[in-house]
């Protein structure tokens, strides 16, 4: 009888076994190999609340650890937003990461304030400035006058860094009118995947910030960054980049949020 003969499925018919999902937990063990060997790890997540002048208790509610990390709500038209919170099941970590989600709130509307937070002899300030764009002052670059403020998010979207839009246009239109039909089709699949939304041409100590300049003429009325280092801030004389290999001569961003695992060094080591 033929239709007794067992006729096997492609293995593309056969359904994958369900995964289970996690169950939200304050605990888990995940698999690490960071000795050579094969190694389980506990990961326990203890929150506690804070209040001045007291010593911090075990909040009431104790959050399970975060899976997968969340986003921020987006802070600016056409720029991905930063990480409101990053993966907590790491099974290592060399440092302890201290973050600060929160405002710059000055007691009256002003253009420009210092905040800063203190860990015994540690100390990470940062000056936040009002609004300000590019401008021209006599053939020459400026920075328009910062306008006041009443309150800033304390984001790397307001940090320097960022991409160059009008570069990257001007990048692929060069390719457009250079390359012969075939190699533009060929190129085709990688000139989209490096203009993804990670790609080489950012800047790398910080994708989401802004004040990142690469192109010569197309810079008027780029907005400025808002939250920078005293020490190390952005000037007309030094706004554009020479060239995307020498983004290291850039000032470099301060913030007080979870830093993007894809920032320059945290993705090289």
């Amino acid at each position: 009888m033929p239709d007794a003969i067992p006729k096997p499925q492609p293995v593309a018919m056969v359904a994958p076994p369900p995964q289970p999902k996690p169950v939200p937990s304050v605990t888990r063990v995940v698999l690490a190999n960071f000795s050579g060997a094969p190694e389980l790890v506990a990961i326990h997540k203890r929150t506690y609340s804070w209040e001045p002048g007291r010593r911090p208790v075990p909040s009431e509610e104790q959050p399970p650890l975060d899976e997968v990390g969340i986003a921020h709500e987006p802070l600016i038209k056409d720029l991905p937003p930063s990480w409101r919170s990053l993966p907590e099941t790491i099974g290592f970590k060399q440092w302890t990461d201290v973050v600060v989600q929160g405002h710059a709130r000055p007691r009256q509307p002003t253009t420009e304030m210092r905040v800063a937070l203190a860990l015994g002899e540690r100390r990470h300030e940062a000056l936040v400035i009002g609004k300000r764009t590019c401008d021209t002052v006599g053939g020459r670059i400026a920075f328009t006058p910062p306008e006041p403020f009443s309150e800033l998010p304390l984001r790397y979207e307001l940090a320097y860094g960022g991409r160059d839009a009008a570069y990257e246009a001007a990048l692929l239109d060069e390719l457009r009118r250079t390359l012969p039909a075939d190699k533009l089709r060929r190129a085709a699949p990688s000139a989209e995947g490096m203009f993804g939304q990670i790609h080489p041409l950012m800047y790398p100590r910080n994708r989401f910030g802004q004040g990142y300049v690469l192109h010569r003429e197309a810079w008027a009325g780029r907005e400025l960054p808002q939250i920078e280092r005293p020490d190390d801030r952005l000037t007309p004389e030094r706004l554009i980049t020479p060239h995307p290999l020498q983004w290291q001569g850039m000032p470099l961003p301060i913030g007080f949020d979870y830093l993007d695992p894809m920032t320059f060094p945290r993705m090289g080591m």
